[in-house]
């Protein structure tokens, strides 16, 4: 009789983690509503998670800092041409070089409108880029007065929002260390309206300073 009851308590055993191993792998199990545990993360890993599940932890400033740490939103440049890119300090291939690029010919050109009638504003993916990796960054470019051209850096619900109100997607790749991102350079009026969007990294900068030509002459 002990014998048949050791049988039967194993065999129970082992159904029991049987089953306990391969709960919510099958078709209709809950795998798919566990949550992921809580634990410390460090700066990349958080980006990971972010991105990951884009829609559950995103805490809003409702404002962004510029490389002099001080607060800022598009709204401050109301009365000002917009030119608005999006890019990041830890950019590791061309794509955010190109677009800089760009944005250092159109201060160079505009140089003496700069600040008056034209506001060049870049805004950073990745949320860890503060005041001082922008301002770093920034001067390769010949950066030198936020006034003129300002890089911002926020909470990753105001970057999602204002990359998603101009059509800019972004994720992080934490196999490449690195933001897989869309190409996409705005032009905004004086009353923060969009006139024109350029993609990738090949538009046309005459194309852009037409735009602008025909914004200063208040045609639109």
């Amino acid at each position: 009789m002990k014998k048949v009851l050791i049988t039967l308590i194993a065999v129970c055993l082992a159904g029991t983690a049987f089953a306990g191993e391969h709960e919510g792998h099958g078709e209709h199990g809950n795998y798919q509503h566990q949550e992921p545990p809580e634990i410390p993360l460090g700066p990349k890993e958080k980006l990971i998670q972010k991105f990951r599940k884009p829609d559950a932890k995103l805490v809003k400033k409702g404002y962004f800092l510029n490389q002099n740490g001080e607060k800022a939103t598009l709204a401050d440049y109301r009365g000002k041409i917009v030119l608005l890119d999006f890019t990041y300090s830890g950019c590791p291939h061309g794509l955010c070089q190109y677009l800089n690029q760009k944005m250092q010919y159109v201060a160079r050109k505009y140089a003496a409108r700069l600040g008056i009638d034209i506001q060049l504003v870049s805004v950073s993916f990745d949320d860890t880029d503060n005041p001082e990796k922008l301002k770093k960054f920034s001067e390769r470019f010949e950066v030198t007065d936020v006034k003129k051209w300002a890089y911002l850096g926020g909470a990753a619900g105001d970057i999602k929002e204002i990359a998603t109100e101009y059509g800019v997607s972004f994720e992080w790749k934490p196999g490449d260390e690195a933001f897989v991102h869309t190409a996409r350079t705005v032009l905004l009026d004086r009353e923060g309206k969009k006139v024109n969007a350029y993609r990738g990294t090949d538009y046309k900068l005459q194309q852009v300073t037409d735009d602008i030509e025909t914004l200063l002459k208040g045609n639109k």
